[in-house]
């Protein structure tokens, strides 16, 4: 259950002095299980053993809002990750990894400003992942390849809602050298949602990085042996998808196409999957995750899994996962089993 507090305690928790401040929310997930992933590149090996923020990330985070009259409020928060298989942070480089904004809002919409935060795209997408990015450590691996950054730094974000459709506005403001571009991102992206409908698109254009240092991102981990990307050139990055909600389950289709200015072909991940209710206690789901380069194929994903609601709040879960590379090269298979609770 969330729980109310004031900003004065927030204060006195990171020993920051401060008089007044809004009401915020203490929220987080915390996630643990068991886990066993065969890699076979030539010669097979099995990795088992504790594992931490597989069905979702491990995170705590604060969130609140002051009412500042005429229909506007301020908004703050920050948020950091964790790893509950060794208590290290998620990111021993950046206190709030997984983000810290403020901002402003009113009835059309609102504005923040902050660092590590969503992109537009990964935003947007989430709409129609058949996993609704669960299995964050196995699903997201092949999204972000395709070029589509999870996170930004430097961001001026808009959002706002009219009637069936939510859209987000996006643009990065990282450091020039001398002038020169290090590779800012302006984007746009809609989601539609209308009783059974879901449908949700985007686009994103990157600037080619001008100063002496390319900006180079490595998604995921070596679990999912997906190709680093740069944004050395400039990028075009589009996705589109949707889901039909039937009541007890969902079916689900994307597309993503992330293409560097210059290359012959476009990264392109296609995806396809569905889930169902067995019960109101017992969820399972499937995902297909495709990327191709041209008529190279990059990596195939499969990925089945259950999960056992214990409450409102805690999940039981179980995955199975296999992919291969092109060639059959860095095929990899493996489970999970673990809970997750959420407060």
């Amino acid at each position: 259950m969330q729980k109310k507090i004031i900003a004065l305690a927030i204060a006195a928790a990171f020993s920051a002095p401060v008089v007044a401040m809004a009401d915020a929310t203490i929220y987080g997930s915390v996630e643990a299980g068991y886990g066993s992933q065969t890699f076979d590149s030539g010669t097979a090996a099995t990795v088992t053993g504790m594992t931490s923020g597989v069905y979702a990330s491990n995170n705590i985070g604060v969130k609140g809002s002051e009412d500042l009259g005429d229909g506007m409020k301020a908004n703050f928060g920050f948020e950091s990750g964790f790893n509950t298989a060794t208590g290290a942070s998620g990111d021993t480089a950046s206190t709030y990894d997984r983000g810290i904004y403020v901002g402003v809002g009113a009835g059309w919409g609102t504005v923040t400003l902050g660092g590590n935060v969503y992109s537009t795209s990964f935003k947007v997408n989430k709409a129609w992942d058949p996993m609704g990015y669960k299995y964050v450590g196995v699903t997201l691996m092949p999204l972000l390849a395709t070029g589509n950054k999870g996170r930004n730094d430097n961001d001026v974000n808009y959002n706002g809602k009219f009637g069936d459709v939510e859209v987000t506005v996006g643009k990065t403001f990282n450091p020039s050298v001398d002038g020169q571009s290090v590779g800012n991102a302006s984007s746009v992206g809609a989601v539609y949602k209308s009783g059974p409908i879901t449908a949700a698109a985007s686009y994103t254009t990157t600037e080619k990085t001008t100063a002496s240092t390319a900006v180079t991102v490595t998604p995921g981990s070596t679990l999912g042996n997906y190709p680093a990307y740069t944004f050395a050139n400039a990028n075009v990055n589009t996705s589109i998808g949707g889901a039909f909600n039937f009541g007890d389950g969902s079916v689900n289709v994307g597309y993503i196409s992330s293409k560097d200015d210059g290359a012959t072909d476009a990264m392109v991940t296609t995806v396809i999957g569905a889930s169902f209710n067995v019960s109101n206690k017992v969820g399972v789901a499937a995902g297909l995750y495709k990327t191709n380069t041209g008529s190279v194929e990059n990596r195939t994903l499969t990925l089945v899994s259950a999960t056992y609601a214990l409450s409102k709040k805690t999940t039981a879960y179980f995955d199975y996962n296999s992919s291969a590379a092109n060639a059959g090269v860095n095929k990899i298979s493996g489970y999970g089993v673990g809970l997750q609770t959420a407060f």
